[in-house]
């Protein structure tokens, strides 16, 4: 009895110990005064959602203390009226806090920013006021943006016009947007003489181009007022047009979507309008840009669907587009394992595809097909896209090796349906030495971090990160810092580390996610290896005085 008291009382000494803590001093970043009644938070977070969270408020001094937290790395999220947390310094996207086993962190310095108001009135041409007109500030400077985590809610135009944005300090572009530049308005049918004034997104006091706009400047503490934006008129821009085909008898009309930004590989807009009674569709006043449309047909138990087609748009007009609607499809074909059994073993198998886009086209769903004894699958309704194979679960050295479509041989790791318009065959091989990679995350310093919110990618294409089409390639980090890539496909690829507290969000993002994928190592593995690799979480930017490799 009294060697277990002992156990338990040395577990509970060597979990004290290994708990830190910290205590610092809240401050305005502006007067540097201590912040009293700051709410500071410690939140513990994973991509299963939130894990635990630790807290305390500031006394009159600013003084604030956390006692006995568990090793790892949290978000910092203070809260104070009137107040912001602006994270401006380092490259980390949300402000954060690492605890290693037993450490104390003394003096942390948290500076609060006094809030910034920009407010003012959205106008017609007229001068009248114009309501539900969404303004957003955009940073002059992107590149050194200050990221604000729990911003405040910017509602849109009230029915004054009016508009209030609550920001940090620093120099934005407004820019307001109508609901008609990215709804499923048609044109209004006038026959009085008169037509329909259509306004674009504008940019204060009334440009449509950012370089021709001006700048507003939001002061710490200060409200910034009688800021008026007259929206401009949309001026006549290019088109996209064409026919739907293969429409069934009846009222039910297809309806065409259409996806677009400045580029891809994800655009960050989306229209959609109804075809005419003729199966004619026109988009007018596009600017240039990336976009993507397909038409889709829903009646009932009618579900039809056309692939997507994509243009990048200059100074010349699309026409003449046809967009063929088709009923989706069926994948079927058998799945086996490379020399004598024993193959997939017990238990329960799918196949599955997974969207390159990141979405099924249309009402099309995301398929999978269970195999039966002889490794047969059928896969319905699936819409003509490009599309991820996976196999799943598989044992540990199992990988996809060989893809024939219809008897033709296919990449493994991406198949191309989008031309498919009636039953596909596919044969699977899976491959039985497949390489395994494993390792530690480290931070920028070389030292082991706890990994809460860390991604590992061992990808071939940039839009593997964005489409959600995951493989064997993707895994995320073990709490403690640890990860293993099970059984892939010997060949070249991209192997690295993101954490996701440097990735802060808004439109730079997909860029800054590219660079770092274009700034990845590029690794060849075997087949066979087993490779034991430690990875370094990247860097969202590059550093100017690293060496080239």
């Amino acid at each position: 009895m009294k060697s277990a008291v002992l156990l338990l009382l040395a577990g509970a000494c060597l979990c004290a110990q290994q708990q830190g803590s910290v205590e610092g001093i809240a401050t305005d970043a502006v007067t540097h005064e201590p912040l009293s009644n700051v709410h500071v938070r410690l939140i513990a977070a994973s991509f299963a959602g939130i894990n635990g969270a630790y807290g305390a408020m500031s006394d009159r001094t600013g003084h604030f203390s956390i006692a006995s937290i568990r090793p790892g790395t949290y978000i910092l999220l203070p809260e104070r009226p009137g107040y912001l947390l602006v994270q401006t310094k380092g490259e980390a996207g949300i402000p954060s806090i690492t605890i290693k086993p037993g450490e104390q962190v003394a003096g942390y310095q948290l500076e609060m920013t006094p809030r910034a108001v920009l407010a003012g009135r959205v106008v017609d041409e007229a001068g009248d006021p114009v309501q539900g007109v969404k303004v957003q500030a955009q940073p002059a400077a992107p590149e050194g943006s200050p990221v604000v985590l729990n911003p405040a809610p910017n509602p849109s135009s009230d029915d004054r016009g009016e508009f209030r944005l609550i920001m940090p300090a620093g120099k934005y572009y407004l820019l307001a947007t109508t609901n008609s530049q990215g709804g499923n308005e048609r044109p209004e049918a006038r026959t009085d003489g008169t037509s329909e004034v259509l306004y674009a997104a504008t940019f204060y006091p009334s440009a449509v181009r950012k370089d021709r706009a001006g700048m507003v400047e939001a002061v710490a503490g200060k409200d910034v007022a009688g800021l008026e934006i007259r929206l401009a008129r949309r001026q006549q821009g290019l088109s996209i047009s064409g026919v739907i085909t293969g429409i069934p008898e009846g009222q039910t009309r297809p309806w065409v979507v259409m996806q677009f930004g400045e580029k891809p590989p994800l655009p960050t807009n989306s229209r959609s309008t109804a075809a005419a009674a003729d199966g004619k569709f026109k988009f007018e006043s596009l600017q240039p840009g990336f976009y993507r449309i397909w038409a889709q047909y829903n009646e009932g138990k009618t579900n039809l669907v056309t692939r997507a087609m994509e243009w990048t748009l200059e100074n010349t007009e699309i026409s003449n587009v046809e967009l063929a609607l088709v009923p989706g499809f069926q994948v079927s074909g058998k799945v086996r394992v490379e020399g004598d059994t024993p193959g997939l073993g017990a238990g329960k198998h799918t196949v599955r595809l997974e969207p390159m886009l990141g979405f099924a086209i249309g009402s099309l769903q995301r398929g999978g097909g269970e195999l039966d004894a002889e490794g047969m699958f059928r896969i319905t309704n699936v819409g003509p896209s490009r599309y991820k194979l996976r196999v799943e679960p598989l044992a540990e050295g199992l990988y996809i090796k060989t893809v024939e479509i219809d008897g033709a041989a296919s990449p493994a790791d991406v198949i191309d349906l989008s031309n498919a318009s009636k039953g596909v065959n596919a044969s699977v091989l899976l491959g039985r030495n497949g390489v395994v990679v494993s390792g530690r995350v480290l931070d920028s310093n070389g030292e082991r971090m706890p990994a809460n919110l860390v991604m590992i990618y061992l990808i071939k294409e940039f839009t593997e990160i964005l489409s959600g089409a995951n493989s064997n390639g993707t895994a995320q980090a073990e709490p403690d810092g640890t990860y293993k890539l099970r059984a892939f496909a010997p060949g070249k690829y991209k192997l690295f580390a993101i954490d996701a507290l440097r990735i802060s969000g808004g439109p730079a993002v997909i860029d800054m996610l590219q660079d770092m994928f274009n700034r990845a190592e590029e690794v060849e593995f075997k087949e066979g290896e087993k490779v034991t690799r430690d990875l370094r979480v990247m860097a969202t930017k590059e550093d100017p005085n690293a060496k080239k490799k």
